[in-house]
């Protein structure tokens, strides 16, 4: 049983069922099922049917159709005081490997986690398309772009009951980033992204439109005495 704020989300039950094997010159196939019942309607969890490391065309490709996740950051760093939410979306996702080359497409409706102990998936009224690049360059150098565009349905949304709504959402954004972190050293780095995004509202924004572009930049030093990131 889900609630928010002493309001009954959900009242679910299910099962969740799993199946993966590796084919020789294929890949290996996951299926996950994950079925519920909620109030009287269908409900899923995470559900997808997945391909993995099918050699193909000199790419090692993964092709997801279900539910999928990609985590916020598109280079694993971590400074904590920096968020990002992650990728969740229902749809399909296609990622293609060449030795140090990833690249990605995603495409699908956005959902949202409704509970902890019970992880049913929540189809928010938001599609979202993407593509995403990650490369290695030389020994010391990795660079990652992606781009995402999001699209609100702001009148499924605010009938939604699941969903809160504050002030004046967004109908629709993109997102471009760059990132890249260079190694100097085994204990010194550095890290820098640049982003620039556009945006739209049904409504005149209430405050002062912030700038197009954005930046961060800082050096992540690890030692056996200290880390350092700022």
């Amino acid at each position: 049983r889900l609630t928010n704020d002493g309001r009954q989300i959900a009242n679910a039950y299910g099962l969740t069922l799993g199946f993966r094997e590796f084919f020789p010159n294929i890949g290996t196939v996951t299926v996950n099922l994950a079925p519920a019942a909620s109030n009287g309607r269908f409900r899923a969890g995470d559900s997808f049917v997945e391909l993995k490391r099918c050699p193909w065309l000199g790419n090692y490709w993964t092709i997801r159709g279900g539910d999928f996740n990609l985590p916020g950051r598109i280079i694993n760093v971590a400074f904590n005081n920096l968020y990002y939410p992650a990728i969740t979306g229902r749809g399909a996702s296609v990622e293609a490997i060449h030795g140090s080359r990833t690249i990605g497409f995603f495409f699908g409706a956005e959902t949202l986690q409704s509970g902890w102990r019970v992880p049913l998936r929540l189809q928010a009224p938001q599609l979202m398309t993407g593509a995403y690049l990650h490369q290695q360059v030389g020994e010391r150098l990795v660079i990652a772009i992606r781009f995402l565009n999001l699209s609100t349905d702001l009148k499924e949304l605010r009938k939604s009951k699941e969903i809160a709504v504050t002030g004046a959402p967004l109908h629709d954004s993109r997102t471009a980033i760059l990132s890249g972190l260079y190694t100097m050293s085994p204990q010194i780095k550095w890290y820098g992204e640049v982003a620039h995004s556009q945006s739209s509202q049904d409504q005149p924004p209430t405050a002062l439109h912030a700038p197009p572009l954005s930046a961060t930049f800082g050096p992540i030093i690890e030692t056996r005495a200290f880390t350092l990131r700022a």
